[in-house]
């Protein structure tokens, strides 16, 4: 005792430093009891050392409560040697390890952070070495029901092991972005649940009566209820999908804390209850996730082995019934109720086998089904109940087609042998075609080599209790002696057929012979033309011949390529000794058809040559009436009427190559079109400057200008008749007026043009300078040689006077020379002179002398009393100018205009009464000339009329004008004459400049 005193002692000296307290600290012993009785026996020591300090007396009472804690240590060591070595010896027992984890617990209460360390980590091992086993004795529980088939117990069996690590987890994890969607996905784990157990009996009863109903063979029914397995298996596919999601959703948030925090391990309450959810690989259908696997496999199993029987059952019924006969009896093929109903139970089965595309992996894909030899057989019992199904339609539509081929009349007619014909060997080929391609649907080889048949065959090797092949043997049988007698079939009728073919075709050989010869002598005599006797000339039909000749060779081919083709295909066919005859009839066809080829090829090229060239006329025709539209359209109307009767020559050219109604028709209508529109264009650009020349006219006449006057006027009267056969009246009156002008000044001025101008200009010149250098010695009193000079002057003026005795200026400068000379007696003789030319101008032979007089006078002495008022009476009695309207007659040309205006606004196109008009404004015009309003009002209606002229004849007449022109060349002016009579009988062409002009020709010779 001492020696374990003295340890006792020495431990607490030891600890002493440690646990040393200031005295007016100590406990009293009553509190250092408690201390001993919580097992706080670190505090108990450090408070005795304390009490030993402050009571050394009380050293016994101090020494027995060490002891005792002592003891107490004793035991609490003993407690953790057992604990490690069964934690080292019984890992498995956590039970016990727990048990001698609370002994410790219980025996000191602040062990130390080694001792605590190491009991957490055993307590931890032991809870979860004892969850583990009890997780396992759940799941297999779970997975025992399951099997069993009670499918909602499982999963609340796998239900109840949600608790384990529950409370530890929650405790130790507060963050709310840690519990809040760990405790929302178990809060949805428990709805799903509770989903599920909800609908699980209408998902068992739903399978418990499709699967009834396909036990009694009723499709019709199964079909029907089978939407209602479909809905059921939706919602549990649903819920399924669901918790397998949230399962791996907790699974994965177990995960994230692991990988954020090591000390977090699988002995946790995500790893176990993910688990729970989804289960274990080490027991099957364990967990909620496969209980219902379990169920869902169970139910489609139990479905499938249905299905399984009733196609055995239907397949081996239907060969039963079959004739094997058919093909060689000609009998029909009847519709047989088992196939129908062993495809309907095989598209059943294909549809519970889908089911599995509801059931989403962990990925999210859909699952395969655990029955895949299941999947495949009914795949390939829908195919084989699909490819009897076409067995049968294959054997009617080939018993049929043979007949109808058969039976198929031959065409008599073998001029639509081309149509008839080819619709008659297309049948027939078409009918040896549809007899291969049925028995083709149905050969052996092309049903065995289907993907379905070889998924089959592969699989029938395996071995599977559950999920076994479904056996068609006998029906596979069945077929391949039905697809062998197809085969026999289509080739006996095939022989038929053929030799039906090859005397047909022989006989089109013969048509098309009789046929084609036909066509060539057709050919022939469209390429000769036809007389017409309207236009008075053969017209020739070139692209006709030339379409015909085409026609024709297109004919000889397509005759030579049918017989060609049946040559080919039927010299080559298996069964070419059976037609050996009508085979050399199609070699004999072929040979008289090639020799018509040659002949067509000369007749196509020759037309072809005539046809390009009255293309090319016409294009050229074409691209003068643009170019003609183009001058229009720039205001060159020369130009255009140019470009307009090109065009009309080269339309004529393509027609003489080519007839062709349309064209004759367009080009007149187009042509005639145009050159209205040139006519009244340049008939308004006429009337405009025509009126601004006779204004001009007007101005330079009144300016005495009356040569330049008729200058104007002859030009405006050439463009007058360029849009107008008549002549403009108000052209003709001014015309006549400067005429009258110009007779009176004829030889007032020399002419540059004149024959004996230079010599007579020169006189003059000598004269001027005579005079002038007279009448400057005058001046400087030099009165002898400046009269001499003078006298001079006078004599050269006489000299030019002899030759032009009214030259205005000889006759001025012969008054101021007897002006200078004799001052005084010059006004005498100025009033002898006017008096003498008053006396001359009532002498007609002397009224232009006696007119030229008084000007010259005039120029002498403007103003000489009542000179001017002479001159101008003068020039009214000449008609040079006009006396002044009076009131009555400007009073009468305006309602003369007003008149005009009013019909010419009330005549529209109606060139009757503009004409009216015109002649209203005319009259107006003659009354008044300076009547403006009459002036325009004229121009208006002369535009409305427009020109008259015609530029362009219809193809017709030019043609027959051109034959004039030809007649009249070869000096035929009898022919000539007569054609231009014929075309001056059609009132447009008297408009016709150039008919006109040929007419005066042939006048001018007869």
């Amino acid at each position: 005792m001492k020696k374990i005193f003295l340890a006792a002692a020495y431990c607490i000296l030891i600890a002493a430093p440690f646990f040393a307290k200031p005295k007016d600290g100590s406990l009293s012993l009553t509190e250092i009891d408690r201390l001993i009785r919580e097992t706080d026996y670190d505090a108990a020591l450090s408070a005795l050392y304390d009490f030993n300090v402050s009571h050394p007396e009380r050293f016994e009472d101090m020494q027995r409560r060490i002891r005792k804690i002592i003891k107490k240590l004793d035991l609490y060591t003993a407690a953790a040697s057992q604990l490690f070595d069964t934690v080292e010896t019984e890992p498995e027992n956590g039970e016990k390890i727990l048990a001698i984890i609370a002994k410790l617990e219980s025996l000191k209460k602040n062990p130390t952070e080694q001792q605590l360390s190491f009991i957490r980590e055993a307590r931890s091992a032991a809870q979860f070495m004892m969850y583990r086993r009890q997780m396992f004795s759940i799941l297999q529980a779970s997975a025992d029901s399951a099997h069993a088939g009670n499918y909602t117990d499982a999963v609340e069996k796998a239900e109840s092991g949600f608790f384990m690590y529950r409370d530890d987890f929650f405790n130790e994890y507060t963050d709310a972005r840690v519990t809040i969607p760990v405790r929302s996905a178990l809060s949805y784990v428990d709805e799903r649940i509770a989903a599920y157990k909800a609908i699980e009996e209408n998902l068992q009863s739903a399978v418990r009566s499709f699967s009834d109903a396909v036990h009694s063979g009723d499709a019709e029914k199964a079909h029907t209820l089978f939407a209602a397995v479909q809905y059921s298996f939706g919602e549990f596919a649903e819920l399924r999908n669901s918790i397998c999601r949230l399962g791996f959703e907790l699974w994965d948030m177990g995960q994230a804390m692991q990988a954020e925090n090591g000390a977090v391990t699988d002995a946790s309450f995500l790893p176990f209850v993910s688990r729970f959810i989804l289960g274990i690989n080490t027991i099957a259908d364990s967990g909620v996730f496969g209980a219902m696997n379990c169920e869902w496999d169970a139910l489609t199993k139990r479905m499938e082995d249905e299905i399984r029987w009733m196609l055995i059952h239907n397949i081996d019924s239907f060969v039963d019934s079959l004739d094997t006969g058919a093909f060689t009896d000609e009998i029909a093929f009847p519709e047989q109720k088992e196939l129908s109903a062993f495809m309907s139970f095989a598209e059943l089965g294909k549809s519970v086998h889908a089911l599995y595309m509801l059931r989403l992996g962990s990925d999210g894909m859909p699952e395969t089904s655990p029955f895949s030899n299941f999947g495949v057989s009914v795949d390939y019992a829908a195919a084989l109940a699909s490819r009897f199904s076409v067995l049968l339609d294959a054997g009617k539509a080939m018993t049929a087609e043979r007949y109808k081929a058969l039976s198929l009349p031959e065409p008599a007619d073998y001029d639509r042998a081309a149509t008839d014909g080819k619709a008659y060997t297309d049948s027939l080929f078409a009918s040896v075609e549809f007899i291969k391609s049925e028995e083709m649907k149905i050969s052996r080889d092309n049903f065995e080599l289907s993907p379905e048949a070889r998924a089959y065959l592969g699989a029938q090797h395996t071995e599977d209790e559950d999920d076994e092949i479904i056996p068609f043997d006998t029906a596979v049988g069945a077929y391949r002696k039905f697809s062998g007698d197809a085969a026999d079939f289509r080739r006996n009728t095939e022989i038929e057929v053929w030799q039906k073919i090859a005397a047909y075709y022989a006989a089109c050989g013969a048509s098309y012979e009789a046929a084609r010869s036909t066509d060539f002598a057709r050919i022939e005599a469209l390429e000769d033309g036809g007389f017409d006797e309207g236009i008075g000339a053969t017209l020739h039909y070139p692209l006709q011949t030339a379409e015909a000749a085409a026609a024709f060779q297109n004919a000889l081919a397509a005759n030579k390529d049918v017989l060609v083709s049946a040559r080919t295909l039927l010299a080559g066919g298996a069964y070419a000794d059976t037609y050996a005859l009508p085979l050399k009839r199609i070699y004999d066809a072929i040979a008289k058809i090639d020799s018509f080829a040659p002949k067509a090829q000369t007749v196509k090229t020759y037309a072809a040559e005539q046809v390009n060239a009255a293309r090319r006329a016409k294009d050229e025709a074409d691209l003068r009436y643009e170019q003609a539209r183009k001058a229009l359209s720039a205001n060159d109307f020369g130009e255009a009427g140019r470009r307009l009767q090109e065009a009309r020559t080269k339309y004529n050219e393509s027609l003489s190559y080519q007839e062709s109604p349309e064209l004759r028709k367009l080009s007149d209508e187009r042509l005639a079109s145009l050159g209205e529109r040139i006519q009244m264009r340049q008939n308004e650009n006429v009337v405009r400057r025509v009126r601004d020349m006779k204004t001009k006219a007007r101005n330079e006449y009144y300016n005495g200008n009356f040569i330049a006057a008729e200058s104007v006027l002859t030009q405006a009267k050439a463009l007058w008749a360029t849009t107008n056969i008549g002549e403009d009246e108000e052209i003709t009156s001014l015309l006549a007026l400067i005429g009258t002008a110009l007779s009176l000044q004829a030889g007032r001025v020399l002419s540059p043009s004149a024959p004996l101008y230079p010599e007579m200009s020169q006189l003059l010149s000598i004269a001027r300078q005579y005079f002038n250098e007279g009448q400057d010695l005058l001046k400087k009193g030099d009165t002898d040689e400046g009269r001499m000079l003078l006298a001079q002057a006078l004599q050269k003026v006489q000299e030019l006077q002899l030759v032009y005795p009214l030259n205005r200026a000889a006759s001025l400068l012969t008054l101021r020379i007897r002006q200078v000379l004799d001052p005084s007696g010059f006004a005498s003789l100025f009033a002898e002179r006017i008096e003498m030319a008053k006396a001359n101008y009532k002498t007609p032979d002397k009224r232009q002398s006696a007119y030229t007089d008084l000007l010259d006078l005039y120029e002498i002495n403007p103003s000489y009393p009542g000179l001017a008022s002479l001159i101008y009476e003068t020039e009214i009695d000449l008609g040079i100018r006009r006396r002044p309207q009076d009131r009555k007659a400007i009073a009468r040309a305006a309602s003369l205009t007003e008149h005009a205006q009013r019909v010419a606004d009330s005549a529209g196109r109606d060139e009757v009464k503009l004409r009216a008009a015109l002649s209203l404004v005319n009259e107006a015009i003659s009354l008044d000339p300076n009547n403006n309003a009459a002036l325009l009002l004229k121009d208006r209606i002369q535009i409305a009329i427009g020109g008259k002229t015609l530029i362009v004849l219809s193809s017709e007449d030019e043609a027959k004008y051109q034959k004039a022109v030809a007649a009249l060349q070869r000096n035929n002016i009898v022919t000539a004459n007569a054609l231009v009579e014929e075309l001056l009988q059609k009132p447009s062409n008297k408009n016709s400049s150039k008919i006109i002009d040929l007419q005066k020709k042939i006048r001018a010779l007869l």
